[in-house]
């Protein structure tokens, strides 16, 4: 694991890395232009900028080797989770998950956090659960080699409140593939970040298949079984999956 050169001033501004071409955090970046995947300063600061919010492109974000320090801008979901989040029953989709302060579009919400499991494991608790329920994600955004572990997050019994976000056909969140360990693809973070301003106390809800989620559909899913949404949103496709 390496960090990248840049220095706390380096676009004397003192907010750490400020020129994408120079940084080698961002060399992985598998876009024609490479950029900051965060606002640097006024009331925005922290948020992702439009080109990332478009995009269901991973972010590469500073790790404690770089040498830009803890303030650095490309630094906002390694500080964790600023926003008070609350779980609540819903009306007929078990249990949900809200904010009870206002959220701005852009803005970082939280992570997915679970055990880090092997793919062969994560088979093996498929096959024994007893509830449908799932709730495991597979590490499979980025390409591996041949030899190169697949793992995957499974947030039943060490998981987060993340775990209750519900899906929906018109979603409020996205979610992320945000990499702090850029020698490895294999392990990576799963950030939730809103798409749009969500009143407090909003049911907080993630599209299970759409463009963003292609990679983190839930692990467990069985094959030829289609399970019935129940977002009632007015672009609902019927099925989750």
């Amino acid at each position: 694991m390496a960090g990248c050169s840049c220095t706390p001033n380096s676009g004397g501004r003192h907010m750490g890395c400020e020129r994408p071409k120079d940084c080698s955090c961002l060399s992985n970046m598998d876009v024609q232009e490479r950029f900051y995947a965060y606002y640097a300063e006024g009331p925005r600061k922290g948020f992702l900028v439009p080109k990332q919010l478009r995009s269901s492109a991973a972010i590469f974000e500073c790790n404690k080797f770089c040498n830009c320090g803890p303030g650095c801008k490309n630094r906002v979901v390694q500080h964790g989770r600023k926003v008070p989040l609350e779980i609540f029953p819903t009306e007929d989709r078990g249990w949900g998950l809200r904010c009870t302060e206002n959220l701005r579009k852009g803005q970082f919400v939280d992570t997915y956090k679970g055990e880090i499991i092997t793919d062969e494991e994560a088979e093996r608790r498929d096959r024994a659960r007893v509830l449908k329920d799932v709730y495991t994600f597979a590490l499979d955004k980025f390409e591996r080699g041949e030899d190169d572990p697949l793992y995957v997050i499974d947030g039943e019994f060490a998981g987060g409140p993340t775990r209750f976000i519900n899906h929906s056909c018109d979603p409020n969140l996205r979610i992320y593939a945000v990499s702090l360990n850029h020698y490895s693809p294999s392990l990576y973070e799963l950030a939730f970040f809103a798409i749009k301003d969500i009143p407090e106390n909003t049911e907080l809800t993630f599209d299970y298949i759409g463009r963003e989620a292609s990679s983190t559909i839930p692990h467990g899913s069985h094959e030829g079984e289609r399970l019935q949404c129940f977002c009632k949103s007015s672009s609902c496709r019927g099925y989750l999956f």
